[in-house]
C-alpha cells in the first residue's frame, strides 16, 4: 500500500509536464507575448517558422547545386554562366501578335488610355515570364543529369554533421 501513493505522484507528474503552457515569446515589464497575443499573420507564420526553414534549406540547396553544375558547365564551354543562361532564355520564342493582343484586350482596365505599343514591351515581358523559367529549369535539370547530381541526405534531416555531404556530383 505504500507504493500506491508513489505510483499515484508519478503519474500526476507525468500529466502535468504533458500539459504545454503557451511558449512565451518575449516578457517586456509585466507584459507576456505568446503566440496567441500576435497578429493572425504573425501567428500564422510564427507557426509556420518549422516548414518555413525547412523550405529554405531546400532553396538553399537547390541554389547551390545549380551554381556548381552551372559553373561546371560554363568551364567546359569557355564562356561565364550569365552566358549560358542568357541563351538558354534566348531560345525561348516571342509570344505572337494574337496572344500580346488577347492580353491587351483583356486587361484594358488596369492599363488605362495607354496604348498597344506603349505596353507592348511589358506585356511581351509578362507572356515570356513563364516559358523562360521552364527552359531555364529544364536546361538545370539536363545539367545535373549530365554531372551526375545524387541527393545524400535530406537537408532538413534532424541531426545532421556540419560535414556530412548532402549531394554527389560526378562528372563521369
Amino acid at each position: 500500500m505504500k507504493i500506491l501513493p508513489f505510483i499515484w505522484l508519478l503519474l500526476l507528474s507525468l500529466y502535468i509536464s504533458a500539459q504545454k503552457p503557451a511558449d512565451i515569446l518575449a516578457t517586456s515589464t509585466g507584459i507576456t507575448f505568446t503566440a496567441d497575443s500576435l497578429s493572425p499573420d504573425g501567428r500564422k507564420v510564427y507557426l509556420g517558422r518549422d516548414k518555413l526553414l525547412a523550405e529554405s534549406r531546400n532553396r538553399l540547396l537547390y541554389d547551390m547545386v545549380t551554381a556548381i553544375v552551372l559553373d561546371r558547365e560554363a568551364k567546359s564551354r569557355n564562356q561565364p554562366p550569365e552566358a549560358l543562361i542568357k541563351a538558354e532564355i534566348a531560345k525561348v520564342p516571342d509570344p505572337s501578335p494574337a496572344a500580346i493582343k488577347a492580353v491587351f484586350d483583356t486587361n484594358q482596365s488596369t492599363i488605362g488610355g495607354r496604348s498597344l505599343n506603349e505596353v507592348k514591351g511589358e506585356i511581351v515581358a509578362y507572356l515570356r515570364r513563364e516559358p523562360e523559367e521552364k527552359a531555364l529549369a529544364a536546361f538545370i535539370d539536363s545539367l545535373k543529369e549530365k554531372y551526375k547530381v545524387s541527393y545524400l541526405k535530406d537537408v532538413n534531416v534532424p541531426g545532421l554533421r556540419p560535414l556530412e555531404s548532402l549531394v554527389k556530383i560526378d562528372t563521369r
